[in-house]
């Protein structure tokens, strides 16, 4: 069963890791560093996230042995059952990074039983550190945040991110009317900054083609903490959701989520 104490800790560590992650990842964009090409030509690895993952792990484990940790690059450890796990993306945007581009964030997230509990997602160039606690509100650095009421549609922007290098199934379509509505879309190399813009009431929505919980379990949880909604095309054990994500203010997410699934169906069906 959920622990609060157990989540308290863990909360309590994320806000420590975070800023120490970032400091690192900051001092880094301009210093030497390795990289390489993984599988694809379009994904990248640097010895930054290697070594960035490696301490991350290490704090994890110490400070919660029972845990399992699954990582973008060191793949899953621990105990398969354990009901709690955290996801480690220690670079969301390395491949903006490799190419010292400076938007790219660290993320880190505790789940219970599939759904994220505690979170942070720090964006290393201007000292943010967003983070939330199920239940707790959501914060960047120690100042509250929620989002501000809706502002017109047309106009506004969503977010969302290419798979790799490819469009996904029924995006160009989606930027399509998005566009004949005169709402203009933003790719930008980071699933995680990509929702945080919506919790902070920057963009109106953000639509990705798949939620991957290592790239946006802690920035999901923060926009839901800071009252944004959230749609997936079907639900995971836990209740994050599979496939295809969309995060939106509250009234927004139902048109948003429309034409994001409908475009998507009718792909499908060719």
């Amino acid at each position: 069963m959920r622990s609060a104490a157990v989540e308290a800790r863990a909360y309590q560590l994320v806000q420590e890791l975070a800023p120490e992650v970032a400091q690192i990842i900051q001092s880094a964009i301009c210093s030497p560093f390795r990289s390489a090409q993984k599988s694809r030509a379009a994904d990248w690895v640097t010895d930054l996230d290697v070594n960035i993952e490696t301490e991350v792990r290490r704090r994890l484990s110490l400070a919660f042995p029972d845990h399992r940790i699954v990582g973008e690059e060191a793949g899953v450890s621990g105990d398969a059952h354990a009901v709690y796990a955290w996801y480690i993306d220690p670079i969301d945007g390395t491949n903006n990074f490799a190419h010292r581009i400076a938007w790219n964030a660290f993320s880190v997230a505790l789940l219970y039983q599939g759904t994220p509990v505690v979170g942070a997602v720090a964006y290393p160039y201007q000292q943010e550190i967003f983070h939330a606690w199920a239940g707790h509100g959501a914060f960047v650095n120690q100042v509250p945040l929620q989002i501000p009421p809706s502002g017109p549609w047309p106009g506004s922007i969503v977010m969302t991110e290419l798979s790799n290098a490819s469009w996904w199934p029924g995006q160009i379509e989606i930027m399509q009317q998005l566009a004949g509505q005169e709402i203009m879309v933003r790719i930008m190399g980071s699933s995680a900054l990509a929702v945080i813009q919506v919790a902070r009431g920057a963009a109106q929505g953000a639509v990705l083609g798949q939620a991957s919980l290592i790239d946006v379990a802690a920035a999901v949880l923060i926009a839901q903490e800071a009252g944004c909604a959230m749609r997936g095309e079907s639900q995971m054990v836990g209740g994050f959701p599979d496939g295809a994500l969309v995060v939106a203010p509250p009234d927004q997410i139902s048109s948003l989520a429309e034409i994001v699934f409908h475009a998507r169906s009718s792909y499908r069906q060719g």
